[in-house]
């Protein structure tokens, strides 16, 4: 049973990790005027 939640929580953490990351990074684009033309050029 504790193996079945490690196994399972490495790649949910890890999913977790990216979307804090990107929240992180759209904030820091929200803020900052460049940044922000920045993302919309690279999200298209």
């Amino acid at each position: 049973m504790v193996r079945r939640i490690e196994a399972f929580s490495g790649p949910y953490h890890f999913y977790l990790k990216e979307i804090y990351i990107l929240k992180g990074f759209i904030f820091c684009a929200g803020l900052h005027p460049v940044l922000r033309i920045k993302a919309q050029k690279l999200l298209g």
